[in-house]
């Protein structure tokens, strides 16, 4: 079975099928919308052409989509190459495992608020949830860290509607010399869990993120066009040497069919080379990363992916490593060399520049443009997109 985003296009107009992929696209990007927030307008929509997408998702991707009269979910699974996008703070930093800890004990906690809480009283509350979990250091209030790692998750949950800030400054309690209050949005809070069993009754963290697909070669069709067009759909590149046997069948045979469902959802490009696939969005709405932009990070990132290709050139080898201290050089020459027009704040010193080369790298690794290995970093094919022509 095969869904198109034109299917009965004689009956549906050209907006109906622009609005399909504006739903497409807005779900694989903000999985969890609702009717009070900068989605609402994209909401409307996803209600208005609920039953379609339900269906789309779920054959194609394997995505269960809940929509409701407040809120649309859309139950994703975890990308087939295991490298998902961390949670990250307002200051672009990653979520580290405290972060994630204190993320789950603070919904455990709103479990137990009905439609407002402090942040005094729901640190109170993640205290005590923390207490009663094994191997589980207890929240310490005492500590400025600590707060900041908690500011921080409620800070995620205000960011998707969670929780909603209505007085207070969660600044000041950060510092030790306050409080904010907060509305509980308990509908959002209740969907924000998506895994395929309770995590009460798994056997193990892995049965969290398992996919059950029939021990038949039905079955096992169906996953490789779900992890396929995950692939495809949620990752930058499909390379094809990272596939497995069943699923490099399926998409040497399906190939034509499972693009043509690409574009048609979507309406992005697809650029076919013998390395593998790579979805292009012109619109730029599939992705929380765009790249190239303005920029010293962004810059920095494509000069030294340059450098990457030129180095892969001259060793005749596509994947020569090259040692990270090697690049962290390059980048200190790319200051250097960059200096006027270059953040003075991300070049200023050593530590700046360090910080300057662990984000340009970590987004060339994001996009699936570089790998890093025990030897060094490696360009991967993609990278040659945003190189320097031969000379």
């Amino acid at each position: 079975m095969t869904l198109d985003a034109t299917r009965g296009h004689s009956q549906a107009d050209a907006i109906t099928v622009e609005q399909r992929q504006q739903c497409v696209r807005l779900l694989l990007r903000h999985p969890l919308i609702h009717d009070r927030g900068p989605q609402a307008e994209g909401f409307v929509l996803v209600r208005r052409h609920g039953a379609w997408l339900g269906e789309f998702f779920a054959e194609q991707l394997g995505y269960r989509l809940v929509v409701e009269p407040s809120l649309a979910r859309l139950r994703k699974r975890p990308v087939p190459s295991g490298a998902p996008r961390p949670l990250s703070t307002r200051g672009r930093a990653p979520f580290d495992r405290r972060r994630y800890t204190l993320f789950c004990l603070v919904l455990a906690a709103l479990e137990d608020v009905e439609v407002q809480t402090t942040l005094t009283a729901l640190a109170e509350q993640v205290k005590l949830h923390s207490t009663e979990v094994a191997g589980c250091a207890a929240l310490d209030l005492d500590r400025h860290a600590e707060r900041q790692a908690f500011v921080d998750v409620v800070r995620s949950l205000v960011d998707v509607g969670v929780l909603r800030l209505t007085d207070g400054d969660d600044a000041d309690f950060v510092g030790g010399q306050g409080d904010a209050l907060y509305d509980v949005d308990p509908r959002l809070r209740a969907q924000m869990l998506a895994c395929s069993v309770p995590p009460s009754v798994a056997a193990s963290p892995a049965a969290l993120a398992a996919d059950p697909y029939a021990d038949t070669d039905a079955g096992a069709n169906r996953r490789a066009r779900h992890h396929l067009m995950r692939r495809l759909l949620e990752e930058p590149v499909l390379y094809a040497d990272e596939l497995d046997e069943r699923e490099a069948t399926y998409l040497a045979s399906q190939r034509h069919a499972l693009l043509s469902q690409v574009v048609a959802a979507t309406g992005a490009d697809v650029e076919v080379r013998a390395e593998g696939i790579a979805v292009v969005d012109p619109a730029g709405e599939l992705t929380d990363l765009r790249f190239p932009t303005a920029g010293t990070e962004s810059h920095a990132a494509l000069l030294l992916g340059q450098r990457l290709l030129a180095h892969a050139r001259a060793a005749g080898d596509a994947a020569a490593p090259v040692a990270r201290s090697e690049l962290r050089a390059m980048l200190d020459e790319l200051a250097q060399q960059h200096r006027a027009y270059w953040s003075k704040a991300a070049c200023k010193d050593s530590v700046s520049r360090s910080r300057l080369f662990e984000d340009a790298l970590g987004r060339l690794e994001a996009l699936r443009l570089v790998r890093s290995t025990p030897e060094g970093v490696v360009a991967l094919p993609a990278l040659g997109r945003f190189g320097l022509p031969d000379r």
